[in-house]
């Protein structure tokens, strides 16, 4: 969600710091890794700081216009997301864009295995009836695109800054929406 479909603001390096992360440690492992009453208290702040990114949030470069192209057609669109569902649900409706995804096609962490795993991409894929290769994850991140390769989808990083980090794991990339809609 952060970086895909909005343009990126969570700052990861503070999130570590005040849930107590070690240093580049994957957030949500490390708070599996805690107490169910230390995890509890780590899930509310990380939360509570997920809710007030997402009243900040604002669409990527060229998402409205993408969406509203994909509308047009019979598509399924779906988020496979490390937030929590009802967080990315008020991002989306920040940003305007709630009304291209359904509740149930939004798999936050505590509905699929977090991402690098395919079981959020798994879900949809059942959910909607389609094959991985009736689908492509779109993401700006490395677990994005190993999530998608691990479902056996094709994977298109989308990257504001054009540094495309990681081609080895991208059939695509992409600096704005606007440039997939042709692709589409």
């Amino acid at each position: 969600m952060d970086g895909t479909l909005t343009i990126p603001i969570h700052d990861f390096v503070h999130i570590r710091q005040v849930l107590g992360v070690p240093e580049d440690g994957d957030i949500i492992e490390y708070m599996k890794s805690l107490s169910k009453d230390q995890y509890q208290f780590a899930r509310q702040k990380l939360d509570d700081i997920e809710r007030g990114l997402a009243v900040k949030a604002q669409p990527a470069p060229g998402l409205h216009p993408f969406l509203e192209a994909l509308s047009k057609e019979p598509n399924h669109l779906g988020i496979v997301t490390r937030n929590a569902q009802d967080i990315a649900i008020q991002t989306l409706e920040h940003i305007r864009c709630d009304q291209f995804f359904s509740p149930e096609s939004i798999k936050g962490r505590d509905d699929a295995i977090p991402k690098p795993d395919p079981d959020g991409i798994n879900k949809l894929l059942t959910q909607w009836e389609k094959s991985a290769d009736e689908a492509v994850m779109v993401g700006n991140y490395i677990y994005d695109l190993q999530s998608g390769i691990n479902a056996g989808t094709s994977t298109i990083l989308i990257d504001f800054e054009e540094d495309y980090f990681w081609p080895e794991a991208s059939d695509f990339m992409i600096s704005s929406f606007v440039d997939l809609i042709p692709l589409i």
